[in-house]
């Protein structure tokens, strides 16, 4: 697997069906809502005061990122700001990278912190290397809290109580109303359970809204998407929503209108949850209103992803701008 790939399976722009597999495999979870985790195996605090052991008069917010994981690096200013404006009520926030085989090594990781360093004020922790059960992988996204939800993909985050019980996981965009009940104290663990079962029951769904787009079954394709909309709306990770929107619009041969009216619905629900501010829910939004032939909204989306984009992503999402605006027949400069 080269660095590219991995890329962009966190992104989800080459392939929704590689994705998949990461995300939605339901028989490989091991770990649930009210699981307590162990402190983590920090070799070195990059950042901030070390954390040894889960204390009760916090909660915990840890990030799982890699220097080459575009979101993940999109995202620290979120959670920079999530930090301080729950910090008085507890909340600590930590980012935990680890050795892999794509660039993502100590030195790389301080001179990215070094040149953030008035952005990124959280927590940084350099992690124990982490393997694949195969032994074929390593990187922070085969870590045992990953391994444990049964995926690969990030950005990932898990927020903790203050015994160390996972509440919540999932894309730290999301996790401000789940952290803002949680220092409340108006979280119910009941209902934080039944979310997060509802949550694999929707990447469930996702996986046989893939098989029917294999099989070429566009009715229950939509319906599938449907329900991810209409029933599991308020759990459904955005990277579900944009991999499926993604998919129906890349699928060979002529897809049905209802068909691509609905991947729009997907792809403009994973934008408005991620507050338009994650690059690879914009471009698949620019990559769905293409297949819906509206050139000019598909540049103004990819326009937005380019700006808040960075690195190679940015490279390739303005290359996809530059092709949307000569379709819509505007001369870049």
């Amino acid at each position: 697997m080269c660095p590219a790939l991995v890329l962009w399976l966190a992104v989800l722009l080459i392939s929704p069906s590689l994705t998949l597999t990461a995300l939605a495999q339901g028989g490989d979870r091991t770990l649930h809502v009210g699981d307590v985790l162990a402190p983590l195996h920090v070799q070195e605090w990059l950042r901030g005061e070390p954390v040894t052991t889960w204390q009760p008069d916090h909660v915990y917010l840890v990030d799982l990122w890699a220097t080459w994981c575009t979101p993940c690096l999109a995202g620290m200013a979120h959670l920079d700001a999530l930090q301080k404006r729950f910090a008085d009520d507890g909340l600590v926030v930590i980012g935990i990278t680890s050795q892999d085989s794509w660039g993502n090594d100590l030195a790389t990781v301080r001179q990215l912190l070094a040149k953030r360093a008035h952005e990124v004020t959280y927590r940084m922790a350099w992690v124990a290397p982490s393997r694949s059960s195969s032994g074929d992988l390593q990187g922070i996204f085969v870590h045992e809290w990953m391994r444990g939800l049964g995926t690969k993909s990030l950005p990932m985050a898990f927020l903790l109580d203050g015994q160390g019980r996972l509440v919540w996981a999932g894309n730290p965009h999301l996790a401000d109303p789940v952290v803002e009940k949680l220092v409340s104290g108006g979280l119910d663990m009941a209902t934080a359970r039944s979310e997060f079962d509802r949550a694999h029951a929707a990447a469930a769904l996702r996986s046989r809204g893939h098989e029917a787009l294999q099989r070429r079954d566009w009715d229950a394709a939509a319906s599938a998407a449907r329900s991810l909309l209409e029933e599991y709306a308020d759990v459904s990770d955005p990277k579900l929503l944009t991999g499926f929107a993604v998919e129906i619009a890349d699928t060979d041969g002529k897809i049905p209108p209802m068909l691509l009216d609905v991947a729009l619905r997907l792809a403009d629900q994973a934008v408005i949850a991620t507050r338009f501010a994650a690059p690879g829910h914009l471009d698949g939004l620019a990559t769905v209103l293409a297949a819906h032939g509206d050139r000019v909204a598909a540049a103004l989306a990819e326009m937005r992803a380019v700006s808040v984009s960075e690195g190679e992503m940015r490279s390739k999402q303005q290359e996809k701008l530059e092709r949307y605006l000569e379709a819509a027949g505007v001369q870049s400069r």
